[in-house]
């Protein structure tokens, strides 16, 4: 019979998920043995110590695990899924295990029928805690609901892998808490921005053109943090060695070191002109900016500019899909602008690259270098967090600070395979701990890598050839009246429905005879037809969701539930009480809808050309 089921979960998980069959596979010999219980049902032993109750397992699952359903369930352990039975996420719902050992997983294999088990509560197994912990970030996005468990004997018998499915968790909490304040925060002025910005970086360079421009050449990426300012000087001796790539906030203090950057990064929608206004030291430095940057920045006395875009940002993604000539590099971050500059010094071919200024820590009450120019930038104690520090121990950061460090866990190995000679140093000498980078001492990274004079400006320039055009091509002006005019359509449907509510309202009132609520449902037709007609301005206009995207989710949980309830046979007070509950519904998603319609049109393209 074992050989029966193994075989049976062989076959399932070669289609359900080839790779952990690749990890059962190559699992060495379980540390555990199978023990028979009273209860009739397997336990797995270890000397004198049970993984699950040495009586009755699945009884204990029960007892135990006291989960409320939820979207997502996470498990620490999985044995031979007896805490997985005994859950249910809820409906729709999707369960992600970490199981630390993957022979326990081949005993399982064995024992335990997969192909019923794991399907029916939406699961998906790991034995690889990058995978899981990948998986944990795709899964636990903002809105979605969330349980978790820990089975108590793994708790004991695997405490160091504990700890890292706990990180895994907080890691994926601290994102989708963090990129939710960030979308909420970002939804005008960011999206503003990228429009009053389109007439400039529409005609600028693709940053694509830089790949491997610099193959081979030593970069700096300097941050500022609190620590920049002792390497200044070291800096500035062998400046005309290395390719700096600066952010745009130590503009000045690199002026007033002397330091002239050969790129300055910048992301911000923000007004932050004065971290460059005035500066002297830019004129033959070349910008990197995102789509979205203050167009004070394109407008800025330099040499060239590059752009590139992100894949979050509504407004670039519309007019992508609607003109997919103007399509750019798309820039791997996570929302720091210091990590762009990271990910432009990779895409450009250098190596080695070392990080300077890159604390990521907070010095006392200073997040930044430059006490001048930055004094003014102070932090919330709720956005202050705990973490593994450069030399051990644990250091003050903060949440955004935390999140960058994610992005290089989650990044480096990636561009790694992309560029296989990427070699990684950190001679900032302070604050948060970085993993693949290797600590050093600057003093020491200029005398190994900064050896030779280097000429940047002439390889940039082959790739630096301006598109010609005019600010704002009709293009685009085109697609910006067609928009407006789809938002005035759907600013009708919103006039519409208000309408039609207000004729159920007195018809529901009026209600005394039978022919009243056949009238009454004689006129429902018509709330699915002003659907359809949403539907249809949908889909008239490729992208539109983009902008709308979080009012057409809650659109879609309002027709789900309405599927899921079906046709009930209610008395007529039922019906009643449902068809009003239902109006109210609607009624939210349009007053959404026309919040957004007002956003879009009085501060979004308030100013654009049509």
């Amino acid at each position: 019979m074992t050989t029966d089921i193994a075989s049976i979960n062989r076959a399932f998980l070669a289609s359900y998920d080839p790779q952990l069959l690749a990890e059962i596979d190559a699992a060495p010999s379980a540390h555990f043995t199978r023990a028979d219980t009273p209860s009739g049902h397997p336990t797995l032993q270890r000397g004198k110590q049970f993984l699950h109750d040495p009586r009755d397992p699945a009884a204990e699952a029960k007892r135990l695990l006291d989960l409320q359903p939820r979207e997502l369930h996470l498990h620490f352990g999985f044995g031979l899924g007896y805490f997985l039975e005994a859950d249910q996420p809820g409906q729709g719902g999707t369960t992600l295990v970490f199981e630390p050992d993957p022979g326990v997983l081949r005993c399982a294999f064995e024992t335990r029928r997969l192909d019923t088990l794991l399907p029916s509560r939406g699961t998906l197994l790991f034995s690889d805690i990058h995978r899981f912990d990948s998986a944990m970030g795709r899964y636990l996005q903002p809105g979605v609901t969330v349980s978790a468990f820990a089975a108590p004997q793994h708790q004991a018998f695997f405490p160091q892998h504990f700890q890292a499915f706990a990180a895994a968790y907080n890691k994926a909490h601290e994102k989708r808490r963090f990129h939710k304040g960030l979308f909420d925060e970002a939804v005008a002025g960011t999206w503003r921005s990228t429009v009053q910005s389109l007439p400039f970086s529409s005609r600028a360079t693709d940053a694509e053109r830089l790949l491997n421009t610099l193959k081979g050449m030593p970069a700096v990426v300097i941050s500022a943090g609190p620590s920049l300012e002792k390497h200044l000087d070291t800096l500035r001796l062998h400046q005309d060695r290395v390719v700096i790539f600066a952010i745009a906030r130590t503009a000045h203090l690199l002026e007033r070191n002397g330091i002239r950057p050969h790129f300055l990064v910048h992301i911000e929608a923000q007004d932050f002109i004065d971290f460059i206004d005035d500066c002297t030291n830019l004129d033959e430095t070349d910008f990197l900016l995102a789509e979205q940057t203050e167009k004070g920045y394109f407008q800025f006395p330099h040499r060239q500019t590059f752009v590139f875009q992100s894949r979050f940002n509504p407004v670039t993604r519309w007019l992508n899909l609607r003109l997919p000539a103007l399509r750019k590099q798309i820039a791997a971050t996570s929302g720091s602008v210091s990590s762009i500059g990271f990910f432009m010094a990779a895409l450009a071919g250098c190596s080695p690259i070392v990080l300077l200024g890159q604390d990521l820590a907070l010095k006392g009450e200073h997040i930044y270098a430059d006490g001048h120019h930055n004094a003014a930038y102070r932090f919330s104690g709720n956005k202050v967090r705990y973490a593994p520090g450069f030399f051990g121990g644990r250091v003050q950061t903060l949440d955004h600070y935390l999140l960058t460090a994610y992005w290089f866990q989650d990044a480096v190995p990636q561009l790694q395979k992309q560029f296989p000679d990427l070699e990684l140093y950190n001679a900032t000498g302070t604050g948060l701990a970085l993993p693949y980078f290797q600590p050093i001492r600057f003093r020491e990274a200029c005398h190994r890598f900064f050896t030779r004079p280097l000429d940047v400006a002439e390889r940039v320039r082959a790739v630096a050839e301006r598109d010609a055009g005019p600010e704002l091509s009709e293009s685009i002006r085109t697609e910006i009246g067609q928009l407006l005019a789809v938002l005035s359509n759907l600013e009708a449907l919103k006039g519409r429905f208000q309408s039609l509510r207000t004729d159920f309202n007195k018809r529901l009132r009026r209600i005394k005879k039978p022919k009243d609520v056949a009238a009454l449902q004689r006129k429902l037709p018509k709330l699915d037809q002003l659907n359809q007609a949403l539907q249809e301005a949908h889909a008239n206009h490729q992208g539109l969701e983009f902008f709308f995207q979080s009012e057409l989710d809650y659109l879609k949980q309002i027709h789900k539930a309405m599927q899921t309830r079906g046709a009930q046979n209610h008395d007529f007070g039922s019906w009643q009480r449902q068809l009003q509950a239902d109006l109210d519904e609607f009624q939210k998603f349009y007053d959404m809808l026309k919040a957004k319609i007002e956003k879009l049109r009085t501060e979004v393209f308030a100013d654009a050309p049509v």
